[in-house]
């Protein structure tokens, strides 16, 4: 055993044992301007998003590697490098063979559409045949409440309702539809819901004239929305499209007036505040079936391998370096292509595992060899489902789980010091807490310590195998799975402090003589301990993992509570909270966050494959 390790397990040493030759003191810049780095490069456009299907999430991997490599981490994946592979599905993807379009023009000629390229099918609906008359409905919003109704007085039953993007006015900040801010009626779940309730067959999209100005008429990626949410086919079709047929058929409106584009429609919309819409003129034979996107992703994974009577067990540090690519599943920015860069969730847990790393991997070097193996893996699919450190647990773990020790994941560590550090896992052994209190002492880090742990990232599994772990997190915040999580949001000091934490309590586990040992933690809330006062609550206990079709499944529903009062059933999967899409329990603490308690909203959920949206009172927390 090293001195440093020995001075540790002694209990003897205060200050590190090194002096002027501490490998760590002479890594290059200082720990701050490391992570910074680290972060800056993760948390970049170049790196877009680190989404599953992006060459950024490969870039990430690469980094990591890299870095592995030149700490002097052994590559630990099977083949004896560091990539972990697995397949992780996506979405979903037009079955070429069988989807097709064709128009029926008002002469009986037919036209082929080319799928992906004037029209799109979208796997928020669902597949199926359709062949109905195209009826334009506007921009698809039913608002009684603000006397607007796309759908009032047209016939859209048994139909393909055509749609605009977006809503009237919205540049206008005397706007009923909230403004210039995007009202809920924007929303494209609420379109396609007002136009299923309307009756209609299937819905086809347009880009309205501010989409197509700041992104240009483009179609969407086929899943850019979701998974299906409703039993009716759903598209989009192009404007340049649009204004084809428009050209040919113009919409006539109650007064007469002849609109021959959308422009002029948008127009006459926006002008007196009041729908207009009618038939086409044309028909359409819709054909749409999806079939599972795969995606190839990778766990990173390096080992330091230890020295001793101990040397066998294993300590694993990890932290989960995708994120949202450009949106759609798990965005908190409906509709938004805007690359997510994640640089809390999660750049700066990566950053902190890579400093981890370099600390490690330069004491090795020096001679200071850890007395038990240490793991780092950088997982990747925590976004979808916390889908790698479940393929390593549960499919292929690299050194045997008996004889792992003890997992610490680092996940959201980008507040300290503008947050509390909340320390989730404390009660999973009874030996955490004195290495808790000997490590906040050396450091002087503020230490929120919480019994129990979430079920939202990577140590989920390793916890479910009796392994304890601990859960670094630093909380919610309103830029959370949104296009604003950007490093100039980050405590980068912060980060750097939580670093040296990790270490000394890394260490703490590392010299321990015996065994850590396991005892079931309590389940936690996002907050902490207890619900912060004032925070509204829905009245569930959601399941442990996010939905197969995305969203959190109700597993018990708390008596007399809120959602049993609104009609929630046990089964019942929540997808949306007043508009904002909900992909996992942090997605649905975060929609609650921006509520407030006694505020009426609706909630959709997925019941038995079908959804339906309930209305529901928030209640306080208890």
């Amino acid at each position: 055993m090293s001195l440093r390790f020995a001075c540790l397990a002694l209990l003897t040493c205060i200050a590190p044992a090194w002096g002027q030759d501490d490998p760590v003191a002479a890594l290059p810049g200082t720990a701050v301007e490391r992570i910074t780095a680290d972060l800056r490069k993760l948390a970049s456009d170049e790196f877009e998003g680190r989404g599953p299907e992006t060459e950024g999430l490969k870039k990430a991997a690469d980094l990591i590697r890299a870095q592995m490599q030149a700490s002097g981490l052994s590559g630990a994946a099977t083949d004896g490098g560091y990539f972990q592979p697995f397949d992780i599905t996506v979405g979903s993807a037009p079955e070429a063979e069988e989807t097709s379009v064709t128009l029926v023009g008002p002469e009986g000629g037919e036209r082929e559409l080319t799928i992906g390229e004037q029209i799109q099918p979208l796997a928020y609906g669902a597949g199926g045949s359709v062949q109905a008359d195209l009826v334009f409905a506007g921009y698809g919003i039913t608002a009684p409440d603000l006397g607007y109704d796309d759908f009032a007085g047209l016939d859209v039953k048994d139909k393909i309702a055509v749609v605009l993007r977006r809503e009237p006015r919205q540049d206008d900040a005397e706007s009923p539809f909230d403004g210039t801010a995007t009202s809920r009626f924007a929303y494209i779940r609420s379109k396609v819901q007002a136009a299923q309730d309307a009756g209609a067959a299937a819905v086809l999209l347009i880009n309205d004239s501010k989409t197509v100005a700041e992104e240009g008429d483009v179609l969407s990626a086929p899943d850019a929305f979701g998974g299906p949410a409703f039993d009716l086919p759903f598209g989009q079709i192009t404007r340049q499209l649009a204004d084809q047929l428009l050209a040919a058929h113009p919409i006539e409106s109650k007064a007469g007036l002849k609109f021959h584009s959308t422009d002029a429609l948008e127009k006459g919309i926006d002008a007196a505040l009041a729908p207009i819409g009618g038939p086409m003129g044309y028909s359409a034979d819709l054909n749409f079936k999806f079939e599972p996107k795969l995606a190839n992703v990778y766990n990173v994974v390096g080992v330091l391998e230890g020295e001793g009577p101990h040397a066998d067990e294993t300590v694993v540090l990890g932290a989960h370096y995708d994120h949202l690519g450009y949106g759609g599943t798990g965005s908190r920015s409906p509709g938004s292509n805007a690359v997510h860069n994640g640089a809390d969730d999660n750049g700066s847990g990566t950053s902190l595992l890579l400093e981890l790393i370099r600390r490690y991997g330069a004491r090795a070097a020096a001679g200071d060899k850890p007395p038990r193996r240490m793991v780092f893996i950088a997982f990747s699919g925590e976004e979808r489902g916390l889908l790698g450190s479940i393929h390593y647990v549960t499919k292929e773990p690299l050194f045997p789980l008996e004889t792992t020790r003890a997992m610490l994941n680092f996940d959201m560590v980008g507040r300290y010091g503008d947050n509390a550090f909340q320390l989730h896992g404390m009660s999973s052994s009874p030996q955490f807490p004195p290495l808790v209190d000997a490590a906040a002492a050396r450091t002087g880090v503020i230490v929120d310590r919480v019994d129990g742990v979430l079920a939202a990232s990577d140590h989920w599994d390793f916890i479910k195998k009796e392994i304890p772990a601990f859960h670094f997190f630093t909380g919610l915040h309103p830029q959370y799975h949104k296009p604003e999580d950007d490093v100039e949001t980050v405590n980068l000091k912060g980060v750097a402090e939580l670093a040296d934490f990790a270490e000394v309590l890394t260490d703490g586990i590392l010299t321990g003589g015996e065994p850590l040992e396991f005892t079931e933690p309590p389940m936690s809330r996002l907050d902490g301990r207890k619900q912060a006062e004032g925070r509204p609550v829905l009245g569930v206990v959601p399941k442990d993992l996010p939905a197969a079709v995305g969203g959190v499944e109700i597993d018990q529903l708390v008596p007399d509570g809120p959602a049993v009062k609104a009609g929630f059933r046990v089964g019942d999967v929540v997808t949306a909270v007043a508009g904002t899409p909900v992909a996992d329990l942090v997605g649905l603490s975060a929609a609650l966050d921006e509520a407030k308690v006694g505020q009426t909203v609706e909630v959709t959920v997925d019941r038995d494959g079908q959804s339906e949206t309930l209305t529901v009172t928030l209640g306080p927390a208890e």
